[in-house]
């Protein structure tokens, strides 16, 4: 077995469920555990989606309390047998339970591209949603392949090339001139918001992670006073705080490993369908698939640069859609 990618796996599920518990809310921790048993007995993109889609309505059956609108709108369709399940609201939570598909395969950029979509639109039928979601296994996949102390900024900025949606890239590039220019978490909130849609949610996460990500306690020391807590809400915050939330240790996780994150936050997991016992159990039995070989060169998207395209000034983003936008490189 290979144990530095267990311990990178591991970092993934139990980041998100150490950011993902303090509002009491688990879904994006129950539903990365859903799609990491789902990765790791079946093979392909449709079965894979399959797998997650049958999970997924038997545990909103199950539990349903314990699942958010987007969830239950999907479970609603799978169970009246409808093809397509996925909700046209731009909201995080595909892209909080996908850092483990990019965790899980940090090689294979087509394998990785096709399951993420697969899983995302099961839920979320939104582009800026499935990209967001494509966004965040990327990011995680880098995570893998860098060094614990790796440029964060660096990491990042590689993954922007599988955005399209011409809101979520020009929110993504405004989070690295704010990280440029070394804002507070407070202005970043003001800046880049923190409501529902996950053009919000992603790049604030993104912000955190490059700004403050050298552990868990430090990022969470910015983030949680700037977008609110059960017992302290902010005026901005709003479902997407958890989905920010729990991106963000989901990347901590993966590019520091479940062994450096504080046993603080860990230890106050609890146990249970998808706590942190099941979750490591998880990580193991993804670390035992046959592992990939590294790429001989990072993929690369076609077109001239963000930079050159959508000129950034401060307060005035998002621009008004324009066929001008294109993706990153």
């Amino acid at each position: 077995m290979d144990l530095f990618r267990q311990d990178r796996l591991a970092g993934t599920l139990l980041g998100v469920a150490a950011n993902d518990a303090i509002d009491g809310n688990g879904v994006a921790t129950v539903q990365s555990g859903i799609a990491a048993a789902a990765l790791a007995t079946a093979s392909s993109p449709e079965q894979i989606a399959t797998a997650f889609r049958g999970a997924l309505v038997g545990w909103s059956l199950r539990h349903p309390w314990t699942a958010d609108a987007d969830t239950l709108h999907a479970a609603g369709c799978i169970a009246l047998g409808l093809r397509r399940s996925g909700t046209l609201s731009p909201t995080g939570g595909a892209a909080a339970r996908a850092a483990i598909v990019g965790a899980a395969m940090p090689y294979d950029v087509d394998e990785r591209l096709a399951v993420g979509r697969a899983l995302a639109e099961v839920t979320h039928a939104d582009p800026r949603s499935v990209d967001a979601a494509l966004f965040v296994a990327e990011v995680a996949a880098a995570c893998v392949l860098a060094p614990a102390n790796g440029d964060r900024s660096s990491i990042v900025e590689r993954a922007r090339w599988v955005v399209r949606a011409p809101e979520l890239v020009v929110a993504l590039h405004f989070a690295l001139e704010l990280v440029e220019k070394k804002v507070t978490m407070d202005l970043a909130v003001r800046e880049l918001g923190i409501g529902n849609d996950v053009t919000e949610a992603v790049p604030l996460a993104a912000f955190a992670f490059m700004r403050f990500g050298d552990s868990l306690d430090i990022a969470m020391e910015q983030f949680a006073p700037a977008v609110g807590t059960p017992s302290r809400a902010a005026p901005q915050a709003g479902p997407g705080a958890r989905a920010s939330r729990a991106i963000l240790g989901a990347w901590i996780g993966t590019l520091s490993g479940a062994a450096s994150l504080p046993w603080g936050r860990i230890s106050r997991l609890r146990e249970g369908p998808f706590g942190p016992t099941r979750l490591r159990e998880l990580a193991a039995s993804l670390a035992t698939l046959t592992a990939d070989p590294e790429p001989l060169e990072e993929p690369r998207a076609n077109g001239p640069s963000i930079c050159s395209v959508v000129p950034m000034e401060p307060k005035r983003w998002p621009p008004a859609r324009s066929s001008s936008a294109r993706r990153v490189l």
